[in-house]
This record gives C-alpha cells, sequence and structure tokens, in this order.
C-alpha cells in the first residue's frame, strides 16, 4: 500500500514497497533418518514500488536457505527454500531464516523455523511412519491454482479431508471417510473453484483432528 507523509498539513502519497512474508513461523514436522526436507516460504510484495530482497541467511547452518537475492514487482510474490537434511541422531532442531529487503518500515524479517528428527521407520529410506495424526503445511502456500497437502497416519485409518472458508463453510471434501495405509501421504488439491481468500484445511482420523491455514492468491 501507499505510505502517507505529511508536509505543511497536506497528505503526500509517497510509492514504496510493502513486504510481507507467509507463513510467520514454519513447523516442517517430523522426519526420518537419513532423511531430507524443503520448506517453501512465501515472500509478497503488497507496496506499489519494486521490492528489493538483499539478504537471506540462516542462524543454523544445518537448515540450508536458497533464493538468493531477487526482486518483486507490486503485486508479485516469489519462494524462498529452506532445506534440512537429517542424520541418524534423533533430535529437535530450529533456526531463525533472516529475510533483509529494503521496505523502510520493515527491512528485516525473522521467521522461525522448527522440524524433528525420529527413528519412523527403523530402516533408512522407508515409508515415514509417523506417531499418531499429523498435517504439514501445504506446499506452495500461498498459491493460485494448485497445491500439495501432505499428512500422515501412524496405522491404516479412514481419513476425512476437508477444506473450509474462514467463515467456517464446507467448500470442498477432499477425501470422506477414505480408507488410508499408515504412512505419509500427498494430494494435489486443485481451487480453481474457489474465490481469493484464507482457507483451512481439516484432516480427521480416529476421534482426532489437525488444521492448517492456506491462501489462495488472485
Amino acid at each position: 500500500m501507499n505510505r502517507i507523509s505529511s508536509f505543511f498539513g497536506t497528505a503526500v502519497y509517497s510509492e514504496a514497497p510493502e513486504i510481507v512474508v507467509s507463513p510467520g513461523s514454519v513447523d516442517m514436522g517430523t522426519i526420518g533418518f537419513d532423511t531430507t526436507a524443503t520448506y517453501h516460504i512465501a515472500v509478497m510484495n503488497s507496496g506499489s514500488d519494486t521490492l528489493n530482497i538483499l539478504l537471506l541467511t540462516s542462524s543454523n547452518p544445518e537448515f540450508i536457505v536458497s533464493g538468493g537475492c531477487f526482486a518483486l514487482a507490486p503485486g508479485t510474490y516469489d519462494y524462498v527454500s529452506v532445506g534440512y537434511a537429517s542424520g541418524d541422531i534423533e533430535a529437535a532442531d530450529s533456526t531463525s531464516i533472516s529475510i533483509a529487503s529494503d521496505d523502510d518500515d520493515e527491512s528485516l524479517v525473522d521467521v522461525p523455523v522448527r522440524i524433528q528428527v525420529s527413528d519412523l521407520s527403523g530402516v533408512a529410506g522407508d515409508i515415514e511412519a509417523p506417531a499418531g495424526l499429523f498435517l504439514r503445511q501445504n506446499h506452495p502456500n500461498p498459491f493460485r491454482r494448485r497445491t500439495t497437502i501432505s499428512f500422515g497416519v501412524s496405522r491404516g485409518s479412514a481419513i476425512d479431508l476437508s477444506i473450509y472458508s474462514i467463515h467456517g463453510r464446507l467448500v470442498s471434501r477432499v477425501l470422506d471417510g477414505a480408507p488410508t495405509a499408515a504412512g505419509v501421504h500427498n494430494i494435489e488439491f486443485a481451487a480453481e473453484d474457489l474465490p481469493p481468500g484464507i482457507y483451512y484445511c481439516r484432516l480427521s482420523a480416529g476421534g482426532e483432528v489437525v488444521s492448517r491455514r492456506m491462501v489462495i492468491l488472485n
């Protein structure tokens, strides 16, 4: 949006970039031994002038941030990728991703990131067998037409996966009591028929319910 300054009591509008980062924090979930995980953080320019991303850093060198320096025209977005490669030791790890830009009002944005490493399968390379039920943040997010929803169950279950509007109205039933084997599953969700806005992805099985926020762009 335009920044406003005052000059002798008269509002003066000036063009300026404005950074928006989504999500504001990242939970990469639980991964097994000797596994590589990647998450994409959306960086948007909601201002009226070009936004320049000047520097990307990670406070923990175990997390690799990529995307480099880039410029965003007003109303556009791009992604910063965060990668993590696990070893063979159970651990909870975290970092802070710093995104520096030429937004005068918010020149540095910090995004906390966390991940859990666990012996999920007992054999490196086998499918993950998560404890209970979990739902990862869809990626990309925000998105325009299609996104990938990842979830996991510890045992075979009947799964319900639904999309709700911010007002709680059911807008899409992706899975309706579908028999699902134990492990991690990925589903591509098409949102061509949904208007832009904030939605919630709701996963339920065996009395457990988890949800994630999704953002659809124009």
